[in-house]
């Protein structure tokens, strides 16, 4: 989920805002559905160790329950996903201008995340996450998913846009609203 301070709520709301956004109607997970930015896991979400910074896999993994291993892929996939469909890197010391051409090689899978960060001299800023969620889908159900949700505040300078083909919708949203269709991003 990121987050962010409106910068001129209106008269009696709170600045708060969440990024959302809905999915293209044919997707096979979710399609037509409301969503936080998100994905799967790839086989390139490895940490590179070098190119980390903030709390370790070890400290993700007690908090979402998972070996260290796969937390460090889970929290590598969140910054991933965040900038493949919204346009946030997560990472420093400072998002270069020209990012849009790194968000582009990520997204036609030119290069991997650990790629982009090596080749742009960034780290992936773990401690820009928080960890919020873990669901697992009831065994029951006749697709099983393990998703872990984590909140971010969107860095100084960047903001969040809604140029993905995953999505024909995305907005700043205020909790306390209600999401509608032909919602204009705020």
């Amino acid at each position: 989920m990121l987050l962010r301070d409106r910068p001129d709520p209106p008269p009696g709301r709170t600045p708060l805002q969440v990024f959302l956004q809905r999915r293209a109607a044919g997707m096979a997970f979710a399609g037509g559905m409301t969503v936080f930015p998100g994905g799967g896991v790839d086989a390139a979400d490895r940490p590179d160790p070098d190119r980390w910074t903030g709390p370790d896999p070890a400290w993700w993994g007690e908090r979402l329950g998972v070996p260290a291993e796969q937390a460090g892929a889970l929290v590598s996939a969140a910054v991933r996903e965040t900038f493949e469909e919204c346009g946030v890197l997560l990472a420093g010391p400072d998002v270069p201008d020209g990012a849009a051409d790194l968000r582009a090689d990520l997204v036609a899978h030119r290069r991997t995340l650990a790629g982009v960060l090596r080749d742009a001299g960034l780290v992936l800023r773990a401690d820009l996450l928080r960890p919020w969620a873990r669901w697992i889908t009831p065994e029951s159900a006749p697709r099983r998913y393990d998703t872990a949700f984590f909140v971010a505040r969107v860095p100084a300078g960047q903001d969040a846009d809604a140029h993905t083909t995953e999505a024909v919708e995305a907005t700043w949203w205020h909790p306390a609203e209600r999401w509608s269709t032909g919602h204009a991003a705020t």
